[in-house]
């Protein structure tokens, strides 16, 4: 088990247990948290590998108190000996238990990191917080189509897919003044960062690479479909 997964569970269950001496108070806690993602082997030419960090506030709460997570991305050297930095994220966690008799409900914030390297017509790799990869193992697509789950993987929060543009999302409400496409409702708005914003961008011009190449096939509804996932995600990069 990783080490802040123990300490978090540790100090959970303390709680827990204090907290059902004081029913109907909610019990606010507060603890630091680290998360590490060691230096990646990338194991292809370093010039054909985009790295991006991803810093990942996850909101873990019971279903009535659950709110969207948000996830930043931020570009990342491949040095030319084809390894990447260590990437360390130092935070505070922190949440409530809330011990009504018979039930209990709870809100908890979990930050974390991740490593996404991108490889244009393979597979995307992920790499978790002290998670020690021992080689990475590239698989390459075959067609436009897993090239575009690549970049939906890049873009998509950790162990899930992207929504379809017209599902119905809990959380695609207004946030900051302004409604976010519901398959990036995770993703902050550029004006985040400038670091951010690039990324996002970079996300941008890869839809639009590979409508391109939908079209030349005379895929049209899918050219037109990866389009449309490239404008809606111009729109988030454009909210100031």
């Amino acid at each position: 088990m990783r080490p802040e997964i123990a300490l978090r569970y540790g100090l959970l269950l303390l709680l827990a247990g204090l907290t059902g001496c004081i029913p109907f108070v909610p019990c606010h806690y507060v603890y630091p948290s680290i998360s590490c993602v060691p230096s990646v082997a990338v194991d292809a030419p370093p010039d054909e590998i985009h790295a991006f960090r991803v810093d990942i506030v996850k909101d873990d709460s019971c279903i009535e108190f659950m709110g969207p997570s948000s996830y930043r991305l931020t570009p990342m050297r491949v040095w030319p000996g084809g390894r990447t930095c260590p990437q360390v994220k130092a935070a505070v966690d922190h949440g409530w238990i809330w011990n009504c008799i018979a039930l209990s409900y709870g809100k908890h914030f979990d930050h974390t990191l991740r490593v996404r390297l991108y490889r244009p017509g393979f597979e995307l790799i992920e790499v978790s917080s002290w998670e020690l990869p021992e080689e990475l193992r590239w698989v390459q697509v075959s067609d436009a189509t897993g090239q575009e789950k690549a970049i939906d993987a890049l873009l998509a929060p950790v162990g899930q897919t992207l929504q379809p543009a017209n599902s119905v999302s809990a959380f695609a409400s207004p946030r900051n003044g302004w409604k976010e496409p519901r398959e990036f409702w995770h993703l902050k708005p550029g004006w985040f960062s400038t670091k951010h914003r690039q990324s996002l961008e970079f996300g941008i011009a890869e839809y639009q690479r590979v409508a391109t190449a939908y079209a030349a096939m005379g895929q049209l509804a899918a050219a037109e479909n990866c389009s449309q996932k490239a404008d809606r995600l111009r729109s988030l990069t454009s909210k100031d």
